[in-house]
């Protein structure tokens, strides 16, 4: 059965998710997470691409990126996993498949649903049982945006500019969002969504985006939570 195409497009901010084959570790030291940092700016480069968020947890990571070019996060993710499978498999003297599958990828509306993305990949270590906090993780992006760590990698997104007239407020309420509560629900939604290669916002969104994209593909129409 011929694989069914995904809607990757520039201008548009997509959720991107990447597991390990067999939810096999893909991170075994603090320098594996070092490396995989490294090899995404180089891959961003390469095929540049806003990077607005990432979170690399032990088997999986996210990352949230806005293509500046049509192909730019095909080419972006297969330099990224090419290169880092073959650092772990060199490193851990193995062979095979790092990666489970192509990665997942939803395409995400402005604002709501942008800003539970950002939410979403910056509580994910919280919600493991790894640290109490986001900001006690260091492989997220929520330090870069709630307590002005630098970071190379990263680009604001519109969405976070508006939170504030100054970056203190900004960071101030960016904290506030990820640290506070949510309905499961949203979380569940995002989840099937980026799973499907779906779209994670309004049903009004979903209907609409469907209908531009369906030259690339028809997915499966979805019903977003009320936020």
């Amino acid at each position: 059965m011929a694989r069914k195409l995904r809607m990757l497009r520039e201008g548009y901010v997509y959720h991107v998710t990447q597991r390990g084959n067999n939810k096999t570790n893909l991170f075994y030291s603090h320098v594996d997470y070092l490396i995989f940092l490294k090899y995404l700016l180089e891959a961003k480069k390469l095929y540049p691409c806003h990077i607005y968020g990432y979170c690399l947890m032990t088997n999986h990571y996210h990352l949230l990126l806005e293509a500046l070019e049509r192909n730019n996060i095909s080419l972006l993710m297969k330099h990224l996993n090419g290169k880092y499978a073959m650092y772990i498999n060199a490193k851990c003297k193995r062979t095979g498949t790092l990666f489970e599958g192509r990665f997942k990828a939803g395409l995400v509306q402005y604002d709501q649903y942008l800003c539970r993305c950002h939410r979403y990949i910056d509580i994910n270590p919280v919600k493991a049982g790894i640290v109490q906090t986001p900001d006690q993780y260091p492989w997220s992006s929520y330090n870069f945006y709630a307590n002005k760590e630098p970071n190379s990698i990263l680009d604001y997104d519109l969405w976070y500019l508006s939170l504030g007239d100054t970056f203190e407020e900004r960071r101030a309420h960016y904290a506030k969002l990820v640290n506070s509560k949510t309905d499961a629900s949203h979380d569940e939604f995002i989840e099937k969504q980026i799973n499907k290669n779906g779209i994670i916002g309004s049903d009004a969104y979903i209907k609409k985006m469907t209908s531009e994209f369906s030259t690339d593909i028809s997915p499966k129409i979805g019903v977003g939570p009320h936020l």
